[in-house]
């Protein structure tokens, strides 16, 4: 996977189809088959009136964890995705007061969702975890959220 290209499609998606993503300004820091990592930087627009992350933009990190990696699986294997979300559950553990990194280490798990769901043709739901950290690599990293998406997703050949 090259990254360069996923940060690029990640810039042109906040941009021109989804403005809500932009404005949270996302950084792709790292994507592999199994794994990606998004930051979300805590400045104006993602703060709330307490100085934290406000609920709404760990939201959208969930979402651009879980589904950009499934919307990467797919185009790697050149499918057509129609991916949504079915349901999504969030713990709030503690108050996130600076940049949050949204972490999906369950690539395996969509790419055989993605597998059933081309053999089968018919929409597979699954539930994808997120982990939500602080200070994400260094000995001080805390969790300070996690996720459940339900991912469903119906692929097709191009």
């Amino acid at each position: 996977m090259n990254l360069r290209t996923y940060r690029f499609k990640l810039w042109l998606l906040g941009r021109f189809k989804i403005p809500l993503i932009g404005i949270c300004r996302p950084r792709l820091l790292e994507m592999t088959n199994e794994k990606i990592v998004v930051r979300l930087p805590l400045y104006f627009f993602t703060k709330n009136h307490y100085g934290s992350m406000y609920f709404g933009a760990q939201a959208v990190g969930a979402d651009l964890a879980a589904g950009y990696l499934g919307y990467a699986l797919c185009h790697e294997l050149n499918l057509d995705s129609g991916l949504v979300f079915k349901d999504f559950k969030a713990n709030f553990l503690k108050r996130p007061e600076s940049d949050v990194y949204f972490v999906c280490t369950q690539g395996e798990a969509i790419r055989l969702q993605v597998a059933e769901s081309l053999s089968t043709g018919s929409r597979v739901t699954r539930d994808v975890i997120v982990d939500a950290f602080t200070q994400y690599g260094t000995p001080q990293q805390e969790l300070v959220s996690t996720f459940t998406l339900g991912i469903s997703l119906k692929v097709k050949k191009r």
